[in-house]
């Protein structure tokens, strides 16, 4: 079952659905790193801090067993990276600061000599210095992995996700359906006539409007919803439990908003192929496909104009 609609024919929403430049494709998978350190990572914070808590205590009592002549200082840089990678900076340097003193005071309760009490200060304060720049530097490898693996699912020119990224989500996503039987939409965007504003306005005005087009699907979707651009012109759009009737009204207020956000460097329509899946299909290249599908069929014919399909159709 497909309904055609001219996109200039929408009438206003009851409501829209702001977002301001916020994260979307909640979907999309995180970078791993090494399967226990991931599987340390997903845990609660209050059970990672109590693991590494006794971690630390569990080093100390075995530094104090083994007397302060054999150390196992080296055994705490494990807590106090992890605290650093998993837990920010902060909780790095504090368990850093935590097991400065436990090394310190192993070592003295297990009758390490001091000849002065600004020894055993400075010892405190070389060995958590130290410790406090590995729990630094674990935070911040963190934060750039996390960036470069963001800028590597991200456009370049618009900060909307790529192709890969939205292939991911999307892949996702039909698992999630097939645990848990939901409905889901896919939307494909493509403008119309991009190629003149290019030839006859610049790149540089282009490239404004391709912006532009992203800044309207922000502001008309919901923060669970997935904007990619798959290359060129074309733009799709991932929207989680939403059904046939979602999708309509979801439309409704698309076209307005890219429309309004649009105008201001040229006048663009656009080309929209959505579908409601009341099933998932055999992979994700099938669901592209069939949105795809209907979005040439509105370029085919009179351009500037949304095609609703549903999968799978309906008996008669």
């Amino acid at each position: 079952m497909m309904r055609s609609r001219r996109s200039g024919d929408a009438i206003p929403a009851a409501a829209e659905a702001l977002r301001q430049g916020g994260e979307e494709g909640a979907a999309v998978k995180s970078f791993a790193v090494w399967p226990l350190l991931d599987r340390f990572d997903k845990q609660a914070a209050w059970q990672r801090w109590l693991v590494l808590v006794l971690l630390i205590g569990l080093i100390g009592l075995v530094d104090y067993l083994s007397g302060y002549e054999a150390s196992v200082a080296s055994l705490y840089v494990v807590p106090i990276f992890l605290a650093g990678w998993s837990l920010g900076m902060g909780a790095g340097l504090l368990l850093a600061l935590a097991a400065s003193i436990t090394l310190i005071l192993t070592n003295w309760l297990a009758g390490q000599p001091y000849s002065a009490s600004w020894v055993l200060v400075w010892n405190i304060v070389v060995r958590g210095g130290t410790f406090a720049a590995l729990a630094a530097l674990a935070a911040s490898l963190r934060g750039q992995m996390e960036r470069v693996h963001r800028l590597s699912l991200s456009d370049s020119l618009t900060s909307a996700w790529n192709r890969r990224a939205f292939y991911q989500a999307l892949a996702v996503e039909l698992a999630r359906v097939e645990r848990s039987p939901a409905p889901f939409s896919l939307v494909y965007v493509d403008l119309d006539n991009f190629k003149a504003i290019n030839d006859h306005l610049g790149h540089s005005t282009g490239d404004d409007v391709l912006r532009a087009v992203v800044r309207g699907c922000h502001g008309a979707l919901r923060l669970q919803d997935t904007v990619a651009r798959l290359g060129g012109d074309e733009f799709a759009i991932l929207l989680p439990g939403t059904d046939e009737k979602a999708l309509e009204g979801l439309l409704i207020r698309l076209v307005e908003r890219l429309k309004g956000t649009t105008r201001p460097h040229a006048p663009v329509t656009f080309s929209i192929g959505a579908m409601t899946f009341a099933k998932p299909p055999t992979c994700v290249n099938s669901a592209l496909h069939l949105v795809d599908e209907l979005m040439y069929q509105v370029k085919r014919g009179s351009k500037d104009s949304v095609l609703i399909g549903r999968y799978p159709e309906p008996a008669d």
